[in-house]
C-alpha cells in the first residue's frame, strides 16, 4: 500500500497507484502539483477500485513541463465501461510538452474535467513510424469535459496525425463549453478529432486552426454523434473542410449537427468551411466569405463548395441558414457532387435559407452533380445577387436530380446560360418567383445538354433579361426529354435577339400559362405543344412545329385557347387528337387570323401518326377531319366521318371570293379569302375539269421546250405525257421568296435514317411551290432559276399550302432524272419523314454558288459544281463530287464514291454511318495518301476523311464501265455541258389552271 505524506506534496517524484494500492484518505486531494521536466516524472493513476479518490482540486494548478512518450498526466482505467481509472478536476497550465500521444494529458477510460485551463505549444510527435495523436490531450474512452479553456498552437505531427489540440477515440464522450482553439495544427482535425463516441461543443471559438488534410478545426471520423451550437469558426484552413470535416470510416458514418453557428473566411481545396462525407444537419447558421482554392483547368480535386461540400455517402440538410459572399469554381456556397467513376451517392436538402452574392464559374450559390439518382431539394429559399462566370447564376444541375419548390430568385446573373438556374440534366421547379435575373441564354432558367424531362410549374417570371435568347426560359436543341411549362405567368421579360419570354429550340409543352406584356414573346424553332388554356399578349414566332393538344378535351369544352392572332404563319402546325376521339367540334384556338387561312394543319394521334392534313381554305366533303372558323373567331376542328367543312368569316358583314387549283386526283381544291362585302357565304366546289395541256392566248399548245408565259397564276402541277421523249421543266420565277424567320432542317428520312439536325437559313431564296411530274418512262430534267439569291426546292414541301393530297402519297417531285440548280446559293432537299422518294440514279447538279444538297434513299449522283458546297447523301451507294471550291461531303452509310477533278480545293469527306468510302481522283498517286491522318494531298488540294470503316483509292481511267459512266455524266467537270439525255428529243408539257 502506497502512502503519500504531506512532505511529498511539493516534492518531485512519481506517484503511482496500481490495482492493490490506494491513497490515504487524508491526502486524497492534491493541490498545486508540479511535475518538472524529467522523462519519468509523471502522475500515473492506474487500474482498479480505489483510484477515484485522486482529485486535483478546482482552483489548484497542475504545472506540466516534461518530455516523454506519453502525457505528463496519465489517467488509466481497465475497461471502456469503467470510468474510475482517474478523476481530474480543475484548471492548470500545460505548456511545451512533447510526447507520442497526449503530450499534456493521456487518459484511458478516465473522467476529466477542465475549467479555465491553458494548453499551449504542446506537441504530439510521430514516433517509430506512428503518427502523433492529440497535441495537448488524448483520451481513449472515458469522459472529457472542458469549460472556458484555451488551446493555443498545439500540434500533432505525422502524415496522418490527428487532433492538433485534442484527439478522442474509442467511444469517448467529449463536451466543450466556451473557450478558444487558436492556431492548432494536425493532418486531421487541426483543433479536435473525434473517432466514435459523442461530442458536444457550445459557444466555442475556433480561429486560425490548420489541418494538412481534413477539418481545419474539427474532424468527425466514423461513428461519432456530434452537436455544435453557437460556435464560431474563423480563418481555419484545410485541404478538405476548412473548418469541419465530417467523415465516414469503416462503414460507420459520423452524424453531425450544427446549430446557430457562424463560419467566416475559412479556406480549403474542397468545402471552404465544411466538407461532408457522412450525415450533416445545419440550421440557423451563417456562412460568410468562405472560399476554396481554384484549380488550374478541370481538376476535381479542388474548387467545389465555397462554404459546404457534400460528396460520396454525404447526406446534407440545411435549414434557416444564410450564405453570403462565398466563392468557388463550382458551387459558390454549396456543392453536392461525386467525381466521375467514384460511385456512391450524395443528397442534399435545403430549406428556408438565404443565398446572397455568392459566386462561382458554375452554380453561383448551389452546384449539383451527383449520381443519376442523387437528389438535391431546395425549398422556400431566397437567392439574391449570386453570379456565375459561365452557367447557373444561383443554381446549376449538371447531373443527378434537382427539385426547387417555392422561394425567390432575384438579380442573379450568369455570363452564358441560366441567370438563376441552369439545368444540364433535367429538374423540377415549382411555385418560385424569378425577378430581374439575366444571362445570355435563359435570363431566369436554361435547359441544355441531354437529360431527363424538365417541369416548371406555378412560377412567376418578371423582368428577366437575355442578351441573346430566352428572356425568362431558354430550351436548347439538346436531345433531352420534353420541357413542360405549366401554370406560369410571364411579365416584362425581354431578350435582345429572340424569345423575350421563352425561346424553344427542342421539345416543350406549354400549358395554362399567361404572357402579359408585349415583350413577353415566344420564339419556337423546335416542337411546341400547347395544352390547356394559354393567354398571349405578345408574338409567338414559329419556325418549327406548333402542336395544339386536344387529347384531354371534350367537344363540349368550348374554352378559348391560344390566340392565333399572336402567331406567325411560318413553320408548321399540327393538332393532336386521340385515335378514338369522339366526333364533334373542338375549339383549337381563338382570335383566328386571316394569314392562317392557307396554313396546313397536320392531324395526328398521340403516337405522332399522321391522320390527315387539312386547312381552312381547302374544304371538301366526306373527310373525317375538317377545319373552320366559327362566328366568335375561333379555329374549330370538326371530327366526323361525313363532316363537310365550311369557311365562315369571323368578322360580320364579310364574305369571301374563291380561287381554284388542280390536285393530283384531278379534283379541285379551293382557296377562300375575305373581302369587304355585306353578307356571309358558304363556298362549294365546281364540277371537275381537267386541262390536259397548257394553251397560249390563241389556244395553241405550248411547243417544244416551251416555258410558261403567264407567271402570275396559282400554284400548278407541271406534268408530262408518257411519249418516249425526254421532258424539260423550268421553274417559274414568281418573285415569292422565303422570309427571314424560316429555316430548313436536315431531319433524315421516313424509315428512321436520322439526319444531322443542321439548319439552312432560307431567307431570300426563291420559294418553289409547283409540283413537277415527269412521265413514268421518259427521261426528265428540271431546271431551277439562275437568280443570284438562289432557289429552295423541297421534295416534301408542307409549306406550300397546296396539293396536300398529292403529297400524302408522292412528293412535289416525281419521275425526274436530273435537277440542275443553276446559279445562286441553292438548297435542294430530297429528304422526307412522310414518304420515301424513289430517286435511284437521280442526278443533282448544284451549279455555280455555294449550294446545299440533301439526298434521299437510292443510288444518286450528287454534284456540287463550282463554289463551296455541302452535300449529304442518305442510305444507298451514292456518287458525290464537290467540284471546285472547298466542299463538305457526307455519305449516308452505303458504299459511297467520292469524285475529285484536277483542282478540287480543300474538301472534307465524312461517312455518317460507318460505311465504305472510295475516293476516285481524275489523276493522282497513292503516295499522296496519309493513312494515319486519313488525308490525301497533292500539294495544292486536300481531302480529309472521317467516319469511314474503310477507305479505297482509285485514280483515272481504270477501264471499267463505271468510269465511262462517270465521264458521260460529267462527274469530273463543273457545270458540265454533257447531257445524259443528249440523244433524245426534248419537250415540255405543262398542265395549269
Amino acid at each position: 500500500m502506497a502512502v503519500v505524506k504531506e512532505e511529498n506534496e511539493f516534492e518531485a517524484g512519481k506517484i503511482t497507484l496500481w490495482l492493490d494500492e490506494t491513497l490515504v484518505s487524508t491526502v486524497t486531494t492534491l493541490k498545486n502539483v508540479k511535475i518538472p521536466n524529467e522523462t519519468y516524472n509523471t502522475v500515473k493513476v492506474g487500474g482498479g477500485a480505489a483510484v477515484s479518490g485522486l482529485t486535483i482540486e478546482s482552483g489548484g494548478t497542475i504545472l506540466v513541463d516534461k518530455e516523454g512518450e506519453i502525457g505528463a498526466l496519465v489517467l488509466g482505467g481497465s475497461a471502456a465501461s469503467n470510468y474510475t481509472g482517474g478523476v481530474y478536476q480543475g484548471g492548470g497550465i500545460a505548456r511545451n510538452n512533447t510526447g507520442w500521444y497526449g503530450a499534456a494529458i493521456c487518459a484511458t477510460n478516465a473522467n476529466i474535467t477542465l475549467t479555465e485551463a491553458l494548453f499551449e505549444d504542446n506537441v504530439a510527435e510521430a514516433l517509430n513510424g506512428y503518427n502523433g495523436l492529440g497535441g495537448a490531450i488524448e483520451v481513449y474512452g472515458g469522459i472529457l469535459s472542458i469549460t472556458d479553456s484555451v488551446f493555443n498552437t498545439n500540434t500533432a505531427g505525422g502524415a496522418t496525425a490527428a487532433g492538433g489540440a485534442i484527439c478522442a477515440i474509442n467511444g469517448a464522450s467529449v463536451t466543450v463549453n466556451g473557450g478558444l482553439f487558436h492556431k492548432n495544427e494536425a493532418a486531421y482535425g487541426g483543433a479536435l478529432q473525434q473517432w466514435s463516441g459523442t461530442l458536444s461543443i457550445t459557444g466555442t471559438e475556433f480561429t486560425g486552426n490548420i489541418a494538412r488534410i481534413g477539418g481545419g478545426a474539427l474532424e468527425m471520423h466514423g461513428g461519432v454523434t456530434a452537436m455544435v451550437k453557437g460556435s464560431t469558426f474563423t480563418k481555419n484552413n484545410a485541404v478538405h473542410g476548412g473548418a469541419v470535416y465530417n467523415d465516414t470510416y469503416g462503414g460507420a458514418s459520423a452524424d453531425l449537427t450544427i446549430e446557430n453557428s457562424s463560419f467566416e473566411q475559412n479556406t480549403a481545396d474542397l468545402g471552404g468551411a465544411v466538407y461532408n462525407y457522412a450525415e450533416l444537419q445545419i440550421s440557423g447558421s451563417t456562412f460568410t466569405g468562405n472560399t476554396v482554392n481554384l484549380p488550374e483547368g478541370w481538376n476535381t480535386d479542388k474548387g467545389f463548395g465555397g462554404a459546404v461540400a457534400n460528396t460520396i455517402s454525404g447526406v446534407l440538410a440545411v435549414a434557416d441558414s444564410t450564405f453570403t459572399g462565398n466563392t468557388a469554381k463550382n458551387g459558390g456556397a454549396i456543392a453536392n457532387w461525386i467525381n466521375y467513376g467514384e460511385g456512391g451517392s450524395a443528397t442534399a436538402e435545403i430549406t428556408g435559407s438565404t443565398f446572397e452574392q455568392n459566386s462561382a464559374e458554375n452554380g453561383g450559390a448551389v452546384y449539383q452533380s451527383g449520381a443519376a439518382t442523387d437528389l438535391v431539394t431546395i425549398t422556400d429559399s431566397d437567392f439574391t445577387g449570386n453570379t456565375a462566370s459561365y452557367a447557373g447564376g444561383a443554381v446549376v444541375n449538371v447531373f443527378g436530380q434537382l427539385v426547387v419548390s417555392g422561394g425567390t430568385f432575384t438579380k442573379n446573373t450568369a455570363v452564358n446560360d441560366g441567370g438563376a438556374i441552369a439545368l444540364w440534366n433535367g429538374g423540377n421547379v415549382e411555385n418560385a418567383l424569378f425577378t430581374e435575373n439575366s444571362a445570355a441564354y435563359g435570363g431566369a432558367i436554361s435547359n441544355s445538354w441531354s437529360g431527363p424531362a424538365v417541369t416548371i410549374s406555378g412560377c412567376t417570371f418578371a423582368g428577366n433579361t437575355a442578351t441573346v435568347s430566352g428572356g425568362a426560359i431558354w430550351n436548347d436543341n439538346n436531345g433531352c426529354e420534353v420541357m413542360t411549362v405549366s401554370g406560369c405567368t410571364f411579365t416584362g421579360n425581354t431578350a435582345t435577339v429572340s424569345g423575350g419570354a421563352i425561346f424553344n429550340e427542342y421539345k416543350m409543352t406549354l400549358k395554362n400559362s399567361t404572357f402579359t406584356t408585349v415583350t413577353d414573346t415566344v420564339c419556337n424553332s423546335g416542337e411546341l405543344t400547347l395544352s390547356g388554356t394559354n393567354s398571349f399578349s405578345a408574338a409567338v414566332e414559329n419556325t418549327g412545329t406548333v402542336l395544339f393538344d386536344l387529347t384531354d378535351r371534350t367537344a363540349a369544352d368550348q374554352a378559348m385557347v391560344n390566340d392565333l392572332a399572336y402567331f406567325s404563319d411560318g413553320g408548321s402546325y399540327a393538332i393532336s387528337v386521340k385515335a378514338d376521339q369522339a366526333n364533334g367540334s373542338y375549339r383549337v384556338a381563338g382570335a383566328f387570323d386571316e394569314s392562317f387561312a392557307d396554313v396546313v394543319f397536320t392531324v395526328q394521334d398521340e403516337a405522332g401518326n399522321v391522320l390527315d392534313r387539312i386547312s381552312v381554305s381547302a374544304v371538301s366533303a366526306g373527310k373525317k377531319y375538317a377545319l373552320s372558323v366559327d362566328q366568335a373567331g375561333a379555329l374549330v376542328l370538326t371530327i366526323g366521318e361525313t363532316a363537310v367543312a365550311q369557311y365562315i368569316l369571323a368578322v360580320p358583314e364579310n364574305t369571301a371570293y374563291i380561287e381554284y387549283f388542280l390536285k393530283k386526283d384531278d379534283s379541285f381544291a379551293v382557296r377562300i379569302k375575305p373581302v369587304n362585302v355585306t353578307s356571309l357565304t358558304t363556298c362549294s366546289l365546281p364540277e371537275k375539269t381537267l386541262y390536259q395541256t397548257a394553251k397560249d392566248a390563241a389556244d395553241q399548245t405550248i411547243g417544244e421546250c416551251g416555258t410558261l408565259t403567264d407567271e402570275g397564276g396559282e400554284k400548278q402541277i407541271v406534268a408530262a405525257a408518257d411519249d418516249n421523249s425526254a421532258d424539260i421543266f423550268f421553274v417559274r420565277n414568281t418573285e415569292q421568296v422565303w422570309s427571314a424567320s424560316y429555316s430548313a432542317q436536315h431531319l433524315g428520312c421516313k424509315d428512321g435514317w436520322s439526319g444531322t439536325g443542321e439548319k439552312v437559313n432560307l431567307f431570300g431564296k426563291n420559294r418553289i411551290e409547283d409540283v413537277f411530274n415527269g412521265a413514268e418512262n421518259d427521261a426528265a430534267i428540271l431546271y431551277l432559276t439562275d437568280t443570284a439569291n438562289g432557289d429552295a426546292l423541297f421534295v416534301d414541301d408542307i409549306f406550300g399550302g397546296s396539293f396536300q393530297d398529292y403529297a400524302l402519297e408522292n412528293s412535289r417531285l416525281a419521275n425526274l432524272n436530273e435537277i440542275r440548280a443553276g446559279e445562286g446559293d441553292d438548297l435542294v432537299d430530297l429528304t422526307s419523314q412522310r414518304f420515301a422518294y424513289a430517286g435511284d440514279n437521280l442526278t443533282v447538279r448544284g451549279g455555280s454558288g455555294n449550294d446545299t444538297i440533301w439526298a434521299n434513299h437510292g443510288e444518286n449522283h450528287l454534284f456540287g459544281d463550282d463554289g463551296n458546297d455541302r452535300i449529304i447523301g442518305a442510305a444507298g451507294n451514292d456518287w458525290i463530287a464537290g467540284g471546285s471550291g472547298d466542299d463538305s461531303l457526307h455519305g449516308g452509310g452505303g458504299d459511297d464514291l467520292f469524285l475529285f477533278s484536277e483542282n478540287w480545293g480543300a474538301d472534307t469527306v465524312e461517312q455518317l454511318a460507318g460505311g465504305t468510302v472510295t475516293l476516285w481522283f481524275e489523276s493522282g498517286s497513292v503516295e499522296n495518301w496519309d493513312e494515319v491522318n486519313r488525308m490525301y494531298s497533292d500539294g495544292g488540294n486536300t481531302v480529309k476523311v472521317s467516319g469511314a470503316s474503310q477507305v479505297n483509292l482509285k485514280f483515272g481511267d481504270d477501264g471499267s464501265t463505271t468510269y465511262s459512266t462517270l465521264e458521260q455524266c460529267g462527274a469530273f467537270l463543273d457545270e458540265s455541258t454533257k447531257k445524259i439525255f443528249e440523244e433524245r428529243d426534248s419537250d415540255s408539257i405543262l398542265v395549269t389552271v
